[in-house]
């Protein structure tokens, strides 16, 4: 096992001091863990966010964490990684090769974080504003040689051990006869129902008492660009990321059972693949609203462990 993920995975299933929330007390196991991931967030992302939003002098709420420090992402294949082979790194800690998700570059499954918390009798959540099937969340909880094939990644979701999963991507989740993008006919929100798996679509409001498991589907493809989202009707805007974060960390935390959540930002690299610098910006801000609301949860948890 790689060396930093082993680390990581001490951190999660143990426990030590570390770059945790504020008032996190130094030696205790951590009760929950959250990995934030800002896709597409670098230095001049937030440089350009900060200094549009709070000005010169200003800080976003994720540069307050107390410790700093640099992950390798690089692919196996490729000079330039892809979010498969980059969430890879993160969620099992190999360098792969790019499409690739939770495989390593022999297409052999590594276990995740996830799956090593589940193992420990926590709980598991993701969250991200993009389709609850693309590349960086489906690292967490798939394995699949090529990221693009969604059909099968959503399928795979079902089947993972998974309590909570919000975002996007109710395409991949419905035949095409129902709207929907699935070519073998399958109508995954009718199958998890048949599971026992509440199941949220597009306006519904995003609450859950812990109980059970939950999946939510806000959108067909990925969630609103935010500048796009503010012209709509109150109505019918996208739930934010702040207020699906606020929706996972009250569920999961319900009962006595630690758990891990990992919630990302995914529309930062798009609006920055397309140029749009004030969408990075207002991305960005998105996910810092989101990252508040985890290190305000903390000040009433301790016990908590952020990542970001």
């Amino acid at each position: 096992m790689p060396r930093r993920f082993a680390l990581l995975l001490a951190l999660l299933l143990a426990g030590c001091s570390g770059a945790g929330g504020p008032a996190q007390a130094p030696g205790r196991p951590p009760r929950a863990v959250v990995l934030l991931i800002g896709d597409g967030l670098g230095f001049s992302q937030i440089a350009l966010a900060r200094y549009a939003a709070k000005g010169r002098d200003g800080r976003l709420a994720f540069e307050s964490m107390p410790v700093t420090g640099l992950v390798s992402t690089w692919s196996a294949s490729n000079f330039v990684t892809d979010s498969g082979a980059a969430a890879t790194a993160f969620g099992s800690g190999v360098k792969t090769d790019n499409r690739y998700l939770g495989l390593d570059p022999e297409r052999r499954p590594r276990r995740t974080l996830g799956e090593a918390a589940k193992e420990a009798g926590w709980r598991v959540g993701y969250v991200t504003n993009t389709r609850i099937t693309h590349a960086t969340p489906a690292c967490f909880y798939a394995h699949h040689s090529d990221r693009y094939d969604e059909e099968t990644v959503a399928a795979q979701l079902l089947d993972a051990d998974v309590d909570l999963a919000l975002g996007g991507g109710l395409t991949y989740f419905l035949p095409v006869e129902e709207n929907g993008a699935r070519r073998d006919g399958r109508n995954l929100v009718e199958e998890a129902r048949e599971r026992g798996t509440r199941v949220l679509l597009r306006n519904d409001i995003p609450a859950w008492n812990g109980e059970g498991r939950l999946i939510g589907l806000f959108a067909n493809s990925h969630l609103a660009y935010e500048l796009d989202d503010r012209n709509y009707p109150r109505s019918r805007r996208d739930p934010t990321l702040a207020v699906l974060a606020r929706t996972a960390l009250d569920g999961l935390s319900r009962g006595d059972r630690p758990f891990f959540l990992m919630l990302e930002g995914g529309r930062i690299d798009h609006a920055g693949h397309e140029f749009d610098a004030a969408g990075v910006v207002a991305e960005t801000l998105r996910f810092d609203e989101a990252v508040q609301v985890v290190l305000d949860w903390t000040e009433q948890h301790p016990d908590t462990l952020v990542l970001l």
